[in-house]
Parts: structure tokens; C-alpha cells; sequence
């Protein structure tokens, strides 16, 4: 975070404590405080395309600076894509009887282990890029935060977050195919700006919305107390239980190509 930050990426830098460490260790816990993201979740100020825009402009710039980012010490070198917690202990969470859902993720995981990797398209992500994990200022600035999720992925992963949320319990006043032409059109002109992707790459990215929907799926179980879920959880799990015993994707391969060329 240090590094993005003196490289230009609005980001919320951490804050020393009164001892001048950036990490304290109090009663088995690490603590850490980070400047206050100025702004709230959204502005009324700018549209939500200018607001895609600009968060392209911010990824672009993240994943430019990842490709040349190297760890000063391998402890605090950050795990790898498949590591993520609620990934790992997916067939924990689930119950037993979903057996389709289990089957779907576990053909998941072997078709993104079959993805190339290479410095152009894999390094240091965010893993999180989503609405929750920034503010927004009225002027427009926006400030991102909330890297608990770092981890080494695809480039493409961080495009897809943000994009899940828009589809993943569609909106009454926008259809999906419409939001996701809205929301790459708008992402991508920013990305570009900072940094450079082969077309042919945002194919993966219906692979990772549906990682997106697995990981989410298994955090509001391993939350447990379904019954108390509000209304959009409620609705995303029975879709996305649908989605998955039936292996149907939130968007296909060719949709996505269609809809940004």
C-alpha cells in the first residue's frame, strides 16, 4: 500500500502508532489504523459511469505498478489466488447435501488453475475491488482501502468484483447485459489510461465472476444464521445456488467480447 501510494494510487496509507511502529501486537492481536478514506460509499456529484471510469483508471494503475512491484522480504510476501480463505474451506461451509454446488466448484477451480500466468496478466491484486472498499469525494476523488484480500491473482480478477456486484442479483431498472456494456465500457476507457490489456484476457472474466459468486456464497455460510440474512443475501444465495447446481454463468465468453467491441 505504501508503495502504490508514492506511486500515485489513492490509497488509504497506514498510520504509525505512538511507538512509531506501522504494526502493533496487543493481547494476541495485530493492530494497524490507516487514514480515513474522505468521502462516503458514493457521490451524487458524478454519475456511476464517470465513478467506473475513474476506478479503471485507478486498476490500471495498481496492476502497471504490480508488474514491477517486488517484495522487500519474502515474509511478507502475500499468498496465491487459491489460498483465499473462504476457497480453501469452501467444502467446510456448504452443506453436504448441495452436492451440484460442490461438484460446479470444484470444476471451477480446475479451470481457473488452467489459466497462463505470466507478468502481463498475473501479479500483486487488490482481491477485493469492489463498492464497499472505497470512498467517494464530491469531487469525485476516490480513495480505495480494505487490501485484507492482497493476494497474487489475474489482473482480471480485480475487473470482475465490482462487475459481480452489478449482476449478481440484477437490478429491476437495468438488465444484465445492458450493466455489464455500461460498466466495461466506462472501467476500460479508464484502464487504459494507466495500462495496457489484451482483449482476449477479459474472456477469463466470467470465470471470476462466478469465483467472485463461489467466495461470497461460502462467506455468508461460514457467517452462519442464514435465516437472518437481509433481502438482496437471501435472493443471491437462491440464485446463486441455481447458478451453480446448473452451471449456468452469470455471463458467457462471447457476451463479454460482443459488449466491448
Amino acid at each position: 500500500m505504501q508503495y502504490l501510494a508514492k506511486n500515485g494510487v489513492p490509497v488509504s496509507t497506514p498510520v504509525k502508532s505512538s511507538n512509531g511502529e506501522l504494526i502493533e501486537k496487543m493481547d494476541g492481536f495485530f493492530v494497524v489504523a490507516f487514514q480515513k478514506g474522505l468521502g462516503a460509499s458514493w457521490s451524487d456529484e458524478i454519475s456511476q459511469n464517470e465513478e467506473f471510469n475513474k476506478l479503471g483508471e485507478i486498476a490500471g494503475r495498481m496492476h502497471a505498478l504490480a508488474k514491477k512491484y517486488v517484495p522487500s522480504t519474502a515474509e511478507i510476501t502475500r499468498y496465491d489466488w487459491h489460498e483465499n480463505s473462504y476457497l480453501q474451506e469452501f467444502i467446510t461451509y456448504i452443506p453436504s447435501s448441495q452436492s451440484l454446488v460442490i461438484a460446479h466448484f470444484e470444476s471451477l477451480m480446475q479451470s481457473i488453475h488452467k489459466l497462463s500466468r505470466d507478468s502481463e496478466n498475473f501479479g500483486l491484486i487488490h482481491g477485493d475491488f469492489c463498492f464497499g472498499n472505497y470512498t467517494v469525494q464530491p469531487n469525485g476523488g476516490i480513495t480505495v482501502f480494505d487490501f485484507d484480500e492482497c493476494q497474487y491473482g489475474w489482473f482480471t480478477q480485480d475487473i470482475s468484483v465490482n462487475l459481480f456486484y452489478g449482476i449478481a442479483v440484477p437490478s429491476p431498472d437495468e438488465d444484465v447485459p445492458t450493466f455489464v456494456k455500461r460498466y466495461l465500457t466506462s472501467f476500460l476507457e479508464g484502464y487504459e489510461k494507466e495500462n495496457t490489456i489484451d482483449i482476449r484476457l477479459l474472456r477469463d472474466l466470467p470465470l471470476f465472476i462466478n469465483l467472485r459468486q463461489a467466495i461470497l456464497y461460502s462467506a455468508l455460510y461460514r457467517n452462519g444464521n442464514i435465516e437472518a440474512l437481509d433481502g438482496w443475501s437471501r435472493e443471491f444465495l437462491k440464485r446463486a445456488r441455481y447458478n451453480m447446481e446448473n452451471n449456468i454463468s452469470l455471463v458467457e465468453p462471447d457476451d463479454i467480447l460482443n459488449f466491448i467491441t
